[in-house]
C-alpha cells in the first residue's frame, strides 16, 4: 500500500469541505448527513463529527432507514419504515476491495491509508511519554480528517468508505425521511443519529459556474471565477481548455482544483488558476465545471478566451521637444537598438490633459526616432508608445510642449436651467469647441443687475452644473452667468445671464375687509385686496351665524375689483364673510378676519308686476291673474273702484293663490283694481299699477 506523504500540503478539515454542505437541521446530530436528488435516484452522504466517533463507527459500522413520509403531494398518517442496509454493509470495505482502486483513484490510496494504514505521518522521533499521547491524537485527527477529505473528493471513495449510498428504490411522487444510525454500543460511545429529507421532485440541474475571468501574459494566463456563491454545492472544479476554436476541450490537470484554505476568513471570494500557453498570439479558449460531493460535474461555464502576449522589456523616452514659428513641434526620442527586434513601430500621442484622453499624432516603422506634430494644440502632452504585433505596449513618460496663446475662448451661449422643490439648480450651456479648453466658472446673483459672485471653486469640466439655493424667501427669481477658460487661463466675458425662478412656498399675504353695511339691494362689502404681486385670485366664502360650514360665494380673479354687493340674503338674517388670496402656485393666505352684516327690513317689498285680466260676460265675471316670487306672503289684498268712486279694500285671497274671480259686476260699467302683497311679519308691498276692466 503506497503512502502519499504529498498529502502534508493540504492543511484542511473535513469542516472545510463536506462539513459546510451540511444543512443547519442537523448540526446538533453527531453525524451528519445530506442528500441529492437526481433524476431516478437518491444520492446520500454522511460523515461523523468527530475522529473518535469515525474509529468506532469503522469498526460497528451503521444502520439506513427510509421513512415515506409524502405520497401524491398527501402526508400519510402512518409512515412507511424500510431498512435500506445493514451495518455489514455500510462500514469501510475489505482491504483487499481497496488494493483493486489504488492505483486508478489516488482518493482512494488516502482514504485506504486513513482507514487501514499502520502510520500516518506522525514523526515522533525521541519524545516524552505525554507528547507520544499528543501524536496519537493528532494521528486520529489526521487520519479522520483525510479520509473524509478522500470521500468528498470521490463519491466511490465514500461508498467504500462506509459513508454513501445510492438509492433507487424511489417513487417520483414520494418524499421520505432518511436516518443514518450509529451500531456503536451506547455503552462504549452514544452517538446520536443524523437524518435529511428528500424526494425526486427537489431535482434540479446543477448550475453552471460563472464570473470567469482570464489575464493573458507572456506564454501564461491566469484564470479566475466565483467560488463563494458555489461552497454549498461544488468542492472541486476541473478546468478545461480548447485550442482548436472551442470546438474541443480537454482538462488541464489530472486531479480537480479545490481550495485548500480551510478558514473562511483568509479564503477570497474566488478560485485561481494558472495555466502556460505553448506559443503567444494564439487564441485559446477557457471553461470551468464544478464537482459536488456526490461526484456530479456540472454544465460548463461560459468559455472565455484569449492569446499569449509577447512583452516589450524596453520603453522609449523623449529626449527633445521644439515649437517651430509657434504652429509646429517637433518630437523626438530614443529607443533601445537591442529592443527593436520586439517591436513593430511607435505611435506618436497627445492630449491637453496629462491623464488623457490621447489621440494619435502619427504612427512610425519601428527606426523611426523623430517626427512632427502638424497641428498641436495651444497645451500639448505628447507621449510615445513602442508596440508588437501581440498587443503589447511600452509608453514613455508625458512631455509638455506650450505654444503662445492669448486668446480667450468664446462666451459660453444657451444657458438654461432648472429650480426643483428642493432648491437644486440644475443649469446647462452648449459646450465650447476650443480643443484647449480648461473648463467653465459659473457665478450667480439674486439680482439681474447686481454684481455677480463666482460659486465655483475649480473649473468646471462639463457644460452643466447643480448648485442649492434657498427657496425660503421673497426673492423669486436667481440668476446665473458662466465664463469659459483655457489652459492658459485666458477668460472670456461673462455670458448672458439666465433667470431661473425659485418654486414658490411662501403664501400670499390675507386680504383686509375694510367696511360691510346694508343697502337696498342686500349687503354691500368692501375690501383691500392682498398686498403680494403673485396673486391670481381672491376667494369670498359665507355662511349664515350659528353654522359651522363656510359656503363658496365668488372668485374674483380681476385685481381692480375690490367691492361687492351680496343680493341672495334675507332681511333681518346675519351673514358672515371671509375671503383668502391665492397666487400663481396655488398656495393661499390664512383666511381673512371675518366681518358680519345683516339686510335692514325696511317694511317695503317689491310691487306686484305682470297683472292680466279677463272678461267673460257668459259667465258675467272679470279674472285677474299675476306672478309674484316673493318669498313670505301670507294673503293678497284686492282693491276695487267704479271710476268715479274712492278706491276701497274689496277682497283677500292666501297667499298661495295669485288669481281672483270678480262676478259683482254692472253691465257697461268701468271698473279699476289694485293689489297688494302682505307678509307673514307685517310687511307690505306698494300698490300694484291700476288695473282698468271695461265690464
Amino acid at each position: 500500500m503506497r503512502t502519499f506523504f504529498f498529502l502534508a500540503i493540504y492543511t484542511f478539515s473535513f469542516q472545510a469541505t463536506f462539513g459546510q454542505n451540511v444543512d443547519e437541521q442537523v448540526e446538533l446530530s453527531n453525524i451528519a448527513f445530506l442528500a441529492r436528488a437526481q433524476q431516478n435516484r437518491v444520492l446520500l452522504r454522511w460523515a461523523p463529527k468527530t475522529a473518535v466517533a469515525w474509529q468506532l463507527l469503522n469498526k460497528y459500522g451503521y444502520r439506513l432507514e427510509r421513512y415515506t413520509v409524502v405520497r401524491d403531494s398527501a402526508i400519510l398518517n402512518v409512515p412507511e419504515k424500510l431498512i435500506l442496509s445493514s451495518s455489514e454493509e455500510l462500514k469501510p470495505k475489505a482491504l483487499h476491495l481497496w488494493e483493486r482502486m489504488v492505483d486508478e483513484n489516488d482518493y482512494a490510496a488516502i482514504a485506504a491509508q486513513a482507514i487501514y494504514g499502520e502510520t500516518f505521518d506522525i514523526n515522533t522521533g525521541n519524545t516524552t511519554d505525554i507528547m507520544q499521547i499528543v501524536n496519537k491524537v493528532r494521528e486520529s485527527e489526521s487520519r479522520f480528517s483525510y479520509a473524509l477529505f478522500a470521500a468528498d473528493q470521490s463519491f466511490e471513495v465514500a461508498i467504500m468508505a462506509g459513508l454513501a449510498f445510492v438509492d433507487v428504490t424511489v417513487g417520483k411522487n414520494e418524499k421520505y425521511l432518511y436516518r443514518i444510525i450509529s451500531n456503536v454500543p451506547e455503552e462504549v460511545e452514544k452517538i446520536d443519529f443524523g437524518f435529511v429529507y428528500a424526494g425526486l421532485m427537489e431535482y434540479e440541474p446543477l448550475p453552471k459556474p460563472y464570473g470567469l475571468e482570464a489575464l493573458f501574459a507572456d506564454k501564461s494566463v491566469t484564470l479566475k471565477w466565483e467560488r463563494a456563491n458555489f461552497d454549498h454545492l461544488y468542492n472541486s472544479y476541473w478546468v478545461e481548455k480548447s485550442s482548436d476554436g472551442g470546438r474541443t476541450y480537454s482538462k488541464i490537470t489530472e486531479r480537480p482544483l479545490i481550495n485548500t484554505t480551510a478558514d473562511e476568513k483568509t479564503r477570497t471570494r474566488y478560485m485561481f488558476k494558472m495555466d502556460s500557453l505553448t506559443e503567444n498570439g494564439k487564441t485559446y479558449y477557457y471553461r470551468v465545471r464544478g464537482i459536488t460531493s456526490f461526484g456530479e460535474i456540472s454544465m460548463p461555464s461560459d468559455s472565455i478566451l484569449g492569446a499569449g502576449i509577447k512583452k516589450i522589456e524596453f520603453v522609449p523616452a523623449i529626449i527633445n521637444t521644439k515649437v517651430v514659428n509657434n504652429e509646429k513641434v517637433n518630437i523626438k526620442w530614443r529607443f533601445p537598438e537591442e529592443g527593436q527586434d520586439q517591436i513593430v513601430g511607435f505611435k506618436v500621442e497627445k492630449s491637453n490633459h496629462t491623464d488623457g484622453p490621447y489621440e494619435i499624432v502619427g504612427t512610425l516603422p519601428q527606426t523611426a526616432l523623430e517626427t512632427i506634430d502638424e497641428r498641436p494644440f495651444s497645451t500639448n502632452y505628447y507621449r510615445v508608445k513602442a508596440y508588437n504585433d501581440y498587443g503589447d505596449e511600452s509608453t514613455s513618460f508625458s512631455v509638455l510642449v506650450q505654444l503662445q496663446d492669448s486668446i480667450p475662448p468664446s462666451i459660453p451661449v444657451n444657458l438654461e436651467g432648472t429650480v426643483d422643490s428642493l432648491g437644486v439648480v440644475s443649469i446647462s450651456w452648449k459646450s465650447n469647441t476650443e480643443r484647449d479648453l480648461l473648463g467653465y466658472r459659473v457665478y450667480r446673483s439674486n439680482f439681474k443687475n447686481a454684481e455677480f459672485g463666482q460659486i465655483t471653486t475649480e473649473p468646471v469640466l462639463e457644460p452643466n452644473f447643480t448648485d442649492s439655493i434657498s427657496i425660503n424667501t421673497l426673492t423669486s427669481s436667481i440668476y446665473y452667468k458662466v465664463m469659459a477658460i483655457d489652459h492658459r487661463f485666458n477668460p472670456s466675458d461673462l455670458s448672458e445671464a439666465v433667470a431661473l425662478q425659485r418654486p414658490d412656498i411662501i403664501p400670499p399675504v390675507p386680504p383686509v375687509f375694510k367696511s360691510i353695511k346694508s343697502v337696498e339691494d342686500g349687503i354691500a362689502i368692501e375690501w383691500i385686496n392682498s398686498s403680494s404681486a403673485d396673486v391670481a385670485a381672491h376667494v369670498m366664502y359665507k355662511n349664515k351665524t350659528g353654522e359651522s360650514q363656510w359656503q363658496l360665494f365668488q372668485t374674483i380673479t380681476l385685481d381692480t375689483i375690490q367691492s361687492i354687493t351680496d343680493t341672495d340674503v334675507q332681511a333681518g338674517v346675519y351673514y358672515n364673510y371671509t375671503m383668502v388670496a391665492v397666487d400663481s402656485a396655488k398656495l393661499q393666505s390664512l383666511p381673512a378676519n371675518s366681518v358680519r352684516g345683516i339686510k335692514v327690513d325696511t317694511g317695503v317689498r317689491p310691487k306686484i308686476e305682470q297683472i292680466k285680466t279677463n272678461v267673460d260676460r257668459t259667465n258675467k265675471t272679470i279674472s285677474i291673474q299675476w306672478e309674484y316670487t316673493e318669498k313670505g306672503v301670507k294673503e293678497f289684498l284686492i282693491y276695487k273702484k267704479k271710476e268715479d268712486e274712492q278706491l276701497s279694500l274689496y277682497s283677500s285671497i292666501s297667499g298661495d293663490e295669485e288669481a281672483f274671480t270678480d262676478d259683482k259686476l254692472i253691465i257697461n260699467t268701468n271698473y279699476l283694481y289694485r293689489i297688494k302683497a302682505v307678509y307673514n311679519n307685517g310687511a307690505e308691498s306698494p300698490f300694484s299699477d291700476e288695473i282698468s276692466v271695461k265690464y
